[in-house]
């Protein structure tokens, strides 16, 4: 299932759960919960959902040091409460588009940063594959080819032998990849799948790619 479809569904049985509150005697026990009443109940799903708002949204890594328990309110104030919440779990940001030269520079970033730095012990060879990137809104064009990178660490003592790619100096492929910038952008990144892209050639290389750049964007 993907995000959208998931948040989806916290945001309608959360409406759904509120709803059965709604109106009950939220004083009485909870026939489920012998230990909770309505309040206890609604508290709990507002404090759950209180929680993974805040890793959320500040990529809290460990919760017993960085997170602090609630006080719980008045019972008169938990079901507003906890509705605000659920709301505020699942409101999320529209993703905006970036100008064209952030977006290029973001492509740029991936291929020429992450991708290549090559230390001193290590060795590239390239098998003979290669294909070019066009952002094609911002004119810009990338040629990258792919090899094997080896070698043994000599700090960690192991040894590499992993698929990888460079950018080298543009020419003519029998493959390309072609969209805007900031699609391009997301793309290497794994935010979204080449959909929004153009491939002519071989299919099979834009996937080598992307598998090339989740090794090296990890």
């Amino acid at each position: 299932m993907d995000t959208a479809r998931l948040i989806a569904a916290v945001c309608s049985e959360s409406q759904r759960f509120t709803a059965a509150l709604q109106g009950a005697e939220l004083g009485r026990t909870v026939p489920t919960c012998p230990d909770w009443n309505g309040y206890d109940l609604a508290w709990h799903l507002a404090e759950v959902q209180l929680f993974w708002g805040a890793v959320v949204e500040r990529l809290i890594e460990d919760p017993a040091q960085e997170y602090d328990q609630p006080e719980r309110p008045p019972d008169d104030e938990v079901l507003d409460l906890g509705r605000a919440i659920s709301a505020e779990l699942v409101a999320g940001l529209d993703i905006t588009t970036p100008e064209v030269e952030f977006a290029a520079d973001g492509v740029d970033e991936v291929l020429s940063v992450m991708f290549g730095g090559l230390p001193a012990w290590a060795t590239f060879i390239p098998d003979g594959e290669a294909l070019t990137l066009v952002a094609t809104d911002a004119d810009q064009r990338w040629t990258v080819e792919f090899g094997r990178f080896g070698g043994q660490s000599p700090a960690s003592g192991r040894t590499y032998d992993l698929d990888d790619a460079r950018v080298v100096e543009v020419r003519p492929t029998q493959t390309t990849i072609s969209g805007r910038a900031w699609d391009l952008d997301r793309w290497l990144w794994g935010r979204v799948d080449e959909g929004s892209l153009r491939i002519d050639g071989e299919v099979s290389l834009a996937g080598r790619l992307r598998a090339v750049a989740a090794e090296s964007t990890q």
